[in-house]
């Protein structure tokens, strides 16, 4: 889940896992990218039912941020209420995501690819919305 926080630009808290869980930030002028990776310590990035682990993350309020996530399996409650986001991408295979918009941004856009997966996406009463859907 990723939740708001004001003391660190990025914090995460991990339980239960045996998953290794790394984080590279990467400088490119005015902009920082930051990649929150898991990877299995034995079997490399593929996971079974039984492996999954419960990732809390705080993103701090200040910068706006583009969100990407690939997973395979899983289930994702993102609130971004007070955050600043301007894209969020999400990847995933069957999973469900639920995420909540705060309008703190004037554009989100927000791109989907799934397979069998349940998305909820919460914004503000006053906000304006344009949906597009494609199966294949």
């Amino acid at each position: 889940s990723i939740e708001s926080g004001n003391e660190k630009l990025f914090e995460s808290k991990i339980k239960e896992t045996i998953s290794r869980y790394y984080l590279k930030k990467t400088d490119n002028d005015s902009t920082v990218q930051l990649s929150f990776n898991s990877k299995n310590k034995k079997t490399g990035f593929n996971f079974k039912d039984t492996e999954f682990s419960d990732v809390k993350i705080k993103l701090h309020t200040q910068p706006i941020w583009d969100v990407n996530l690939n997973m395979g399996a899983g289930k994702v409650n993102f609130d971004f209420s007070n955050n600043k986001i301007n894209t969020i991408n999400l990847k995933g295979g069957a999973a469900d995501f639920n995420i909540k918009l705060g309008g703190l941004s004037s554009q989100v856009n927000l791109n989907a690819e799934t397979g069998i997966a349940k998305v909820s996406i919460e914004i503000p009463e006053n906000a304006a919305c344009e949906i597009r859907t494609s199966t294949g």
